[in-house]
């Protein structure tokens, strides 16, 4: 199988934040089984100066204060991205939004 090279690039990727707190107050019995617990957040810093350009940042959450989970944990990576000149901006869009992330 032959890897073609990708027209949209990436800097090494930044740990920004990472919070991680156990909760004192989690009661095994207040955890709902079935209840989704991680969130994601996406977030692209693009500069009008910098046309093929952008930051974008990655935030997971899982669990949250309280009784019922027994973590929270808060981690925020992010990395430049770069693509050629000419792309449409939903292409632009699309890889931000969807293979920036992964």
């Amino acid at each position: 199988m032959k890897l073609n090279d990708s027209i949209f690039r990436f800097e090494n990727p930044v740990l920004n934040e990472m919070y991680f707190k156990v909760n004192d107050d989690f009661k095994k019995e207040k955890m709902e089984t079935d209840t989704e617990s991680a969130n994601g957040r996406i977030s692209v810093k693009h500069e009008d100066n910098d046309l093929n350009e952008a930051f974008v940042y990655l935030t997971i959450t899982i669990g949250e204060k309280g009784d019922s989970f027994p973590f929270e944990l808060k981690v925020t990576m992010g990395s430049n991205f770069l693509w050629p000149e000419g792309l449409a901006g939903k292409t632009i869009n699309t890889l931000l939004t969807v293979n920036a992330p992964a």
